[in-house]
């Protein structure tokens, strides 16, 4: 086990420039712990990926002029390891939360164990409903996309069923949507402006292939070393990029959190208040007749 230095409070009410700023605090105090992660989680996983992926290139000989691979294969590859990258950010955030902010890497893999099938059965119920909703003149699903958008962060820490994580995270949004918006707008633009130049390189190299022969043998292996190459530089970067995300929406989610439960205590104390005068006002009443 090993103790985290400056400990992040992830439970704690924050305004919106401090999300962004607790989440790349988070991110870089904890970059050691994340490099841990991803070189004995993460890596493994990729390299096996990329090997069924060399395996079936080396296996269907077209995969370059079929559209259906070019289409859907890479993409595939992407999705697995996008998925796999967001959950192991999740089983840290728990064992972080839970375990009074130590790193222990047999609880993250338990955590990974538990969060697996939720995760997966959230992801595909909350795609369907967004998906719906975009059917619906786009506008619902929006508003459903960002009404329902810390589903996951309600199951990793609250620990509740699956139905109730969007009624939930429902309930946090209202009153917050905009705000969530906002949030949410920067967040993307923050995140896809790195992904976008770390891929770069790779666009102009795609672009350079575009004027060689076609047809030739060498040619034939250049995207596949560069797709290689791509798959292992930009989803290397995409798992700390989903960290930072994860982070910063965990931080909202704990601080409109407490603050319904700060309005809630505020409104009991008040009840509590009102009735205890409303009790006071009888007595005197009483003792006046």
């Amino acid at each position: 086990m090993e103790e985290l230095p400056n400990k992040i409070e992830l439970n704690k009410e924050r305004d919106f420039g401090e999300f962004l700023t607790a989440g790349f605090k988070l991110l870089t105090q904890e970059w050691k712990t994340l490099v841990s992660l991803f070189l004995k989680l993460f890596l493994p996983i990729m390299i096996i990926i990329i090997m069924f992926y060399l395996a079936f290139v080396y296996i269907k000989t077209d995969y370059y002029t079929n559209p259906i691979y070019l289409t859907f294969g890479d993409n595939i590859i992407y999705m697995i390891l996008n998925f796999i990258g967001v959950l192991i950010s999740y089983a840290y955030l728990k064992n972080y939360y839970f375990n009074n902010k130590v790193t222990d890497l047999s609880i993250i893999k338990e955590n990974l164990r538990q969060l697996f099938v939720p995760y997966f059965m959230l992801s595909i119920f909350y795609g369907i409903i967004v998906m719906v909703g975009f059917v619906l003149l786009i506008i619902p699903g929006i508003y459903l996309a960002i009404t329902f958008s810390l589903y996951m962060q309600i199951k990793t820490f609250d620990e509740e069923s699956e139905l109730f994580t969007f009624m939930q995270s429902n309930e946090l949004i209202k009153g917050n949507w905009w705000f969530t918006v906002g949030i949410l707008v920067i967040l993307f633009i923050v995140t896809a402006s790195i992904s976008q130049f770390i891929s770069i390189p790779f666009a102009l190299i795609q672009v350079a292939s575009a004027f060689t022969n076609p047809y030739g043998e060498e040619i034939g292996q250049l995207p596949l070393l560069v797709n290689v190459l791509k798959i292992l530089v930009l989803n290397s970067v995409v798992f700390f990029i989903n960290f930072l995300y994860i982070a910063v929406m965990s931080c909202y989610y704990f601080s409109l959190k407490e603050k319904k439960t700060r309005g809630s205590l505020i409104n009991r104390i008040a009840a509590i208040n009102q009735e205890q005068a409303n009790n006071t006002n009888i007595i005197d009443m009483k003792e006046n007749e």
